[in-house]
C-alpha cells in the first residue's frame, strides 16, 4: 500500500473530490473511496487522478495502482468540477490536447474512471464544446448535473426523467492560455451523448493501428492494442470492455468526435462562474453567478428564447459552490458562496415586484416563473 498524505494541489491550483462506490476488489471492503482529482504541472509531487481509502487505520492513502501520474513536467490541467453517473466519476477539467508541441490549444474536456475497475487505467477522456456562429467557447468554468422541466425536454427531446449536463463556458484570451476573457456561454448536454462519446473514445483504442489515441501524458500508459477490432461491436461495448482497461488502458477521444452543444445563452461581456437549477411546475430556473458578484436568474426554455428575469448584485465574485435546499414546509432556498460572504436566499423573491400583475407578468416573456394566483387562498 502507497501513503500519499499530499492531496490537495498547491497555491492557487485546483482540486476536486467526490466519495463515490469503491470497487469490489478492495481488501478492507470499504464500500466508498475519494475520488481526486488534482495537479502540480511543476513538482509531480501528487498524483494528478487518485482514488483514497477513507477507512479510520488508512484515510486518504492510496491502496495498489490507484492513482496516475505525469509522463512530462509543465502539463497543465484545471480542474473545474467533479459528478458521479451510472457507475463512474466524471472530471471536467480545461487542459491542452496532448503534451507534445504538435497541439499547444487549451480545450474543455471531461475525462472518466469507473467504479468498478481494480486501478485507474479506465481513465478515459474526449473534448467537450460549447459553439455558437462560429464561436468557441473553450474554456469550461462550471458545470451542473441534473434533470429539466417539461417544457425544456420537450425542446430537447428528452426521454423521462433523463438528465442532462448543463455547462458554462468562457473563451479564453488567447487560445493557447487558461485565462478567460469576459464572452460567456451556457450549453446543454444529454447524458446519454456524453456516455456515447465516451463509448467511442474506448472503441478507438480497438480500433486503432497505432498508439494515437492514448493519453501520452500519463506516464506508462497508452492504448493497448490486444483484441481483433472486427470481433465485436464498438458501439456497443460491453460494461466489462468499458471497465476492464487491460485493452485500452487511458483511451482519449478522437478532436474530430467532441461533445458538441449549441449555445442556448451567450454573454458578450459577462464572465459566468456557478450555476444551479431547480424545477418549478414545468419551468427549469436556472442561478447563474458571475466574476463580478451578479446572481442572475434565468427561465432556461428551449430553441434559444431563455431569459433573464431578475438581478441581484452579492458585492464580489461568485464561487462555484452552490447548495440548493428544500425545508419541511416544501420552500426551496439556494446557499451561494462568493469571494468574501455567504448568502442564503429564497428562491422566489416576490418583493422585487411592486405589483402582483408585474409578477405574473402579462406575457411568457416577462414576469416571475414563481409567481402565481391561488384563488382558494388569494395568495
Amino acid at each position: 500500500m502507497q501513503v500519499n498524505q499530499r492531496v490537495a494541489a498547491p497555491g492557487d491550483l485546483t482540486t476536486v473530490y467526490t466519495i463515490a462506490p469503491a470497487p469490489d476488489t478492495t481488501s478492507d471492503g470499504v464500500g466508498e473511496m475519494m475520488y481526486v482529482g488534482a495537479t502540480d504541472p511543476d513538482l509531480q509531487e501528487i498524483a494528478f487522478f487518485s482514488r483514497r481509502r477513507l477507512s479510520d487505520a488508512s484515510i486518504l492513502s492510496i491502496p495498489g495502482d490507484n492513482k496516475l501520474t505525469f509522463a512530462a513536467n509543465n502539463f497543465q490541467v484545471d480542474f473545474k468540477d467533479v459528478f458521479d453517473f451510472n457507475g463512474f466519476t466524471y472530471f471536467v477539467t480545461n487542459q491542452r490536447f496532448d503534451s507534445g508541441s504538435t497541439y499547444t490549444n487549451v480545450l474543455s474536456k471531461i475525462n472518466r474512471v469507473c467504479h468498478d475497475s481494480t486501478d485507474l487505467d479506465s481513465r478515459t477522456e474526449v473534448v467537450i464544446e460549447c459553439t455558437n456562429n462560429g464561436e468557441n467557447y473553450n474554456l469550461i468554468q462550471a458545470v451542473h448535473l441534473t434533470t429539466v422541466g417539461s417544457d425544456l425536454a420537450n425542446s430537447l427531446v428528452l426521454g423521462t426523467n433523463e438528465q442532462v449536463l448543463i455547462g458554462l463556458f468562457a473563451k479564453s484570451v488567447d487560445l493557447t492560455d487558461f485565462i478567460p476573457d469576459s464572452r460567456s456561454a451556457l450549453c446543454i448536454f444529454r447524458l446519454s451523448d456524453i456516455e456515447f462519446k465516451f463509448l467511442r473514445a474506448i472503441a478507438a483504442c480497438y480500433e486503432s493501428t497505432g498508439n494515437n489515441d492514448g493519453a501520452s501524458y500519463i506516464i506508462g500508459k497508452n492504448c493497448g492494442i490486444t483484441l481483433d477490432p472486427n470481433s465485436f461491436d464498438t458501439t456497443q461495448l460491453a460494461d466489462q470492455q468499458k471497465c476492464n482497461a487491460a485493452n485500452y488502458a487511458l483511451a482519449r477521444g478522437k478532436l474530430t468526435e467532441p461533445i458538441q452543444s449549441t449555445a442556448t445563452i451567450e454573454w458578450p461581456s459577462t464572465l459566468v462562474s456557478s450555476i444551479i437549477t431547480t424545477v418549478e411546475e414545468e419551468h427549469t430556473i436556472a442561478f447563474i453567478g458571475t466574476s463580478t458578484g451578479q446572481l442572475m436568474k434565468y427561465h432556461l426554455r428551449g430553441g434559444g428564447t431563455s431569459r433573464m428575469y431578475e438581478t441581484l448584485n452579492l458585492g464580489s465574485p461568485v464561487l462555484m459552490d452552490d447548495h440548493l435546499q428544500t425545508t419541511e414546509d416544501g420552500k426551496q432556498h439556494l446557499t451561494i458562496l462568493t469571494e468574501q460572504k455567504i448568502f442564503k436566499l429564497r428562491v422566489e423573491n416576490c418583493g422585487y415586484y411592486e405589483t402582483c400583475d408585474g409578477c405574473i407578468g402579462a406575457t411568457e416573456e416577462d414576469g416571475d416563473p414563481y409567481c402565481g394566483w391561488c384563488i382558494l387562498t388569494r395568495t
